[in-house]
C-alpha cells in the first residue's frame, strides 16, 4: 500500500518525541470486549435479489491515552470479526487504527497529528474513532463492492500564536484508499488525494471567534487517468453558546478543474458547513452538522456532496440511555464528462437502547433502517436490520 511504511513511521515519530521528553507522562488503558448479533434483510442495499442474514461478532478493542504537562496522545486499536450465515456474504475481519498527538513546543508554538488507518468494505464502512476532529465522511458508505478498502489517513497541523488572541495554522492532509479483491460490480479503484490549508484565526471576545481559511487539494485515480484540482476560501465563525453549547458555521466558494483523461472541465460552487453541539450534561447530548464539501470518492472522480448528520443521546434512567444516529447524503460527481457516475441519495437512521450492569459490563439493541437511490435508477433500494450488542470493559 502507498504511504503506509512513511505513514507508520510518522505516526511512531510524533507520538514518541512527547513520551521520551516529559517523565510525568501518565498512561492509561481501556480494552474492552463486546460480542454481537445481527440480523440485516437486505445487506447489499439493492433493488434486485435480498440477500437476508445473520451475522454473529467478536470485537476486541483497546484505548490507550498518554498525557503530560505539555502532550496528550490518544491512541485505540479495534479489530471487529463478524461471520455471516450465507456463503454469498463474505464474513468480516475490519481493523481499526487511531492516532490524535497533540504536543506544545512552546507557549506559541503547537504540533498536531491526527491519523488513522482502517480497513473495511464500502458495504460494512468503519468510522475512524476517538471522535476525531475534521474526521472526513465516507461518499461511498452503502454502495454494493464488497472488495477489501484500506483507507489511510494523516493529517499533521501547525499552530503558531501571534498575540493574545491571533493564531496562524498550516496544515496538511493525505488520503489514501485502495482497494483488494473488487468484486466487478460498481468497480472502485484506488485513489489519492491530498491538501494543504492556510488558517488565520483570531479570538475576538471570550465566547466568539473568526477564521479565514485557504485550501489547495489534488486528487488523483492514475487507473482512470483522473485528476482533479481544487481552490477553497471559507469564512468560519465559532460561538460558545454556554458551558454546554457551542456552534460553528462556515461559508465559503470552491474552483475546481477536472481531468477525466483528455477531457477537462471547469466548476464552480458555494461550500457550507452548520454544527451545532450540546456535550452530554446530566441529562441529553447531541451534534447537529449540516455541510456540503468535495470529497475524494472510489467511483474515479471527487463528489460533492450535501450531508446532514445528527446524534442524539439521553439519559432515560441513571443506567439506562436513549440514543440516535441519522445520516443523509447526496452525491452528485464533479465535471460533466466524468466517465463513471454513482450519483444518488442515501439516509439511515439508527435508534439504540443502551443499559449499563454495573460497573464494567453494558447490552444495547438498535434497529437501523437505510434506504438509498441512484439518480439513473427509477427505484430505490432500502434495508432493515437489527443489532444486539453485550459489551466488557475492564
Amino acid at each position: 500500500m502507498r504511504y503506509i511504511t512513511s505513514g507508520w513511521l510518522l505516526s511512531g515519530v510524533l507520538v514518541a518525541c512527547p513520551l521520551v521528553t516529559h517523565a510525568e507522562t501518565v498512561w492509561t488503558f481501556e480494552p474492552s470486549v463486546r460480542l454481537g448479533i445481527e440480523y440485516n434483510d437486505n445487506i447489499r442495499l439493492v433493488t434486485t435479489a435480498r440477500d437476508a442474514v445473520w451475522g454473529r461478532s467478536i470485537v476486541p478493542k483497546v484505548d490507550m491515552e498518554a498525557k503530560s504537562r505539555r502532550s496528550l496522545t490518544k491512541i485505540g486499536a479495534e479489530l471487529i470479526y463478524t461471520n455471516y450465515t450465507k456463503n454469498e456474504v463474505n464474513n468480516r475481519n475490519l481493523q481499526r487504527f487511531t492516532i490524535l498527538s497533540r504536543f506544545q513546543q512552546t507557549p506559541r508554538n503547537r504540533w498536531d497529528l491526527i491519523g488513522n488507518l482502517l480497513r473495511d468494505t464500502v458495504l460494512t464502512p468503519i468510522s475512524p474513532g476517538l471522535g476525531l476532529p475534521g474526521s472526513l465522511p465516507d461518499p461511498d458508505e452503502g454502495d454494493d463492492n464488497d472488495a477489501r478498502r484500506n483507507r489511510l489517513r494523516l493529517t499533521p497541523s501547525w499552530t503558531r500564536s501571534l498575540t493574545a488572541r491571533d493564531a496562524l495554522i498550516i496544515n496538511y492532509q493525505l488520503y489514501d484508499v485502495t482497494y483488494v479483491g473488487d468484486t466487478g460490480v460498481n468497480t472502485l479503484v484506488d485513489n489519492r488525494s491530498q491538501g494543504m490549508g492556510l488558517t488565520y484565526k483570531r479570538q475576538v471576545s471570550k465566547k466568539t471567534a473568526v477564521s479565514a481559511v485557504g485550501i489547495v487539494s489534488k486528487y488523483e485515480a492514475p487507473d482512470v487517468d483522473t485528476v482533479a484540482s481544487d481552490v477553497s476560501l471559507l469564512a468560519r465563525v465559532g460561538h460558545t453558546f454556554s458551558e454546554t453549547l457551542d456552534g460553528v458555521l462556515e461559508v465559503g466558494y470552491r474552483d475546481t478543474e477536472t481531468k477525466y483523461g483528455p477531457q477537462e472541465d471547469q466548476s464552480s460552487n458555494p461550500l457550507y458547513r452548520a454544527r451545532l453541539t450540546q456535550s452530554l450534561s446530566d441529562v441529553t447530548g447531541y451534534q447537529l452538522l449540516l455541510q456540503r464539501r468535495l470529497l475524494p470518492s472510489g467511483t474515479g472522480g471527487i463528489v460533492e456532496s450535501d450531508r446532514a448528520d445528527l446524534q442524539f443521546r439521553r439519559k432515560i434512567k441513571q443506567t439506562l440511555t436513549f440514543a440516535m444516529n441519522f445520516r443523509y447524503f447526496k452525491n452528485e460527481t464533479v465535471g460533466s464528462t466524468a466517465p463513471s457516475r454513482r450519483d444518488r441519495w442515501y439516509y439511515f437512521i439508527q435508534p439504540k437502547l443502551i443499559k449499563a450492569l454495573g460497573r464494567n459490563w453494558r447490552v444495547d439493541v438498535s434497529y437501523r433502517y437505510r434506504r438509498q437511490k441512484l439518480k439513473t435508477s427509477n427505484r430505490s433500494a432500502d434495508s432493515n436490520a437489527a443489532y444486539a450488542n453485550i459489551k466488557y470493559k475492564w
